[in-house]
């Protein structure tokens, strides 16, 4: 890597990042809807489970970058500025995870009726998803907004002691993917188990169901890493394309998971590395990118239980999702504008 002194401001402003945040919202639509349910080439499927995978990941470095592009550190460390920039988006997805919460409240308590779950079995349930897990019943996206909030209080902690180092970050991230591949690596073990390890697998299960909850602390320090640091283009190529072979090839999901951490640094890098002009249809499509990651299961599972009564994916749920997604958050622009200017115009 090679250290990154100049053209901050400019990266402020990446369109390439807010294009590819739109191509990534729609993978996540992909993961939740399978488009590709029918489909029988294993090969495509290899490929299309690979790229759709580096979605979150994607984000999660999104969010380290640009957090990292409007702070001192590591240059000229500003301990207070700096602490409070993290705190400001701190609150901001703490808010957004609130939010959404209550937005998707309905469907959880549709789904704790429809299974007649006990009250008190279902407000158990709703408390672990809300702390430890971030999901309840189709509000899977949320997730990502937990895992962020648990990632960035961890970064606070470390600006707060002064031991926000370059090598410090490296570790984090290291020592995250251990905990959170490992952690799922033994929540799905299906074999048998000794006795200390089969009660902690169980303990794992009953908490925060895998290791997914670690893996903001995986990226989001990267995407701060990248934001000072600049890999050269040739390298992000020859790792995508070396990590994208041998994960198509190998067997060992340990190493499907470590694959993945390379593919999504590299495909970052490369995305981050394109220029393109200004155009306030990127401002658009980052908007829109947020509308359709956080509303696409509400759609889709009217979609679901109207036509078929049960879960059901495939092509048409995943164009329907997105198609309808996509009309959401066009139909709230134009009420925000219409808004904005009568408003505006008083």
């Amino acid at each position: 890597m090679t250290d990154r002194q100049t053209d901050r401001q400019t990266d402020r402003q990446n369109n390439s990042i807010d294009l590819f945040k739109f191509i990534m919202a729609v993978a996540v639509v992909a993961i939740h809807t399978n488009p590709l349910a029918d489909c029988r080439n294993e090969s495509l499927l290899k490929v299309y489970e690979l790229l759709v995978n580096t979605a979150v990941p994607f984000f999660f470095i999104a969010s380290g970058y640009v957090l990292a592009i409007k702070m001192k550190w590591p240059d000229a460390l500003d301990e207070d500025a700096d602490i409070a920039r993290i705190l400001k988006q701190l609150r901001k997805i703490v808010q957004m995870y609130l939010l959404w919460t209550v937005i998707y409240l309905p469907l959880a308590v549709w789904h704790f009726v429809s299974a007649e779950t006990s009250p008190i079995k279902a407000v158990v349930i709703y408390i672990r998803g809300f702390l430890l897990v971030g999901e309840q019943y189709n509000s899977w996206p949320l997730w990502y907004l937990l895992s962020t909030i648990y990632a960035l209080l961890v970064i606070y902690f470390i600006f707060v002691t002064k031991k926000a180092t370059i090598r410090n970050m490296i570790w984090l991230s290291i020592g995250s993917s251990i905990i959170s591949v490992g952690l799922t690596q033994l929540a799905n073990y299906e074999g048998n188990l000794p006795s200390l390890l089969h009660v902690f697998q169980k303990i794992i299960m009953l908490s925060i169901y895998n290791g997914r909850i670690f893996r903001g602390l995986i990226y989001i320090p990267i995407g701060m890493l990248l934001a000072n640091k600049k890999i050269p283009p040739l390298l992000d190529g020859l790792i995508f394309i070396v990590g994208v072979i041998v994960s198509m090839w190998t067997v060992s999901t340990v190493v499907k998971n470590y694959l993945l951490i390379l593919i999504a640094i590299a495909l970052f890098e490369i995305i981050k590395s394109i220029r393109l002009n200004s155009s306030p249809i990127y401002l658009r499509l980052r908007n829109l990118s947020t509308t359709v990651y956080f509303v696409h299961m509400y759609i889709w599972s009217f979609y679901y239980k109207a036509v078929y009564g049960t879960k059901t994916y495939g092509l048409d749920s995943f164009l329907v999702t997105l198609i309808v997604s996509i009309g959401c958050y066009v139909v709230s622009d134009c009420i925000r504008t219409h808004t904005s200017r009568k408003f505006g115009a008083r």
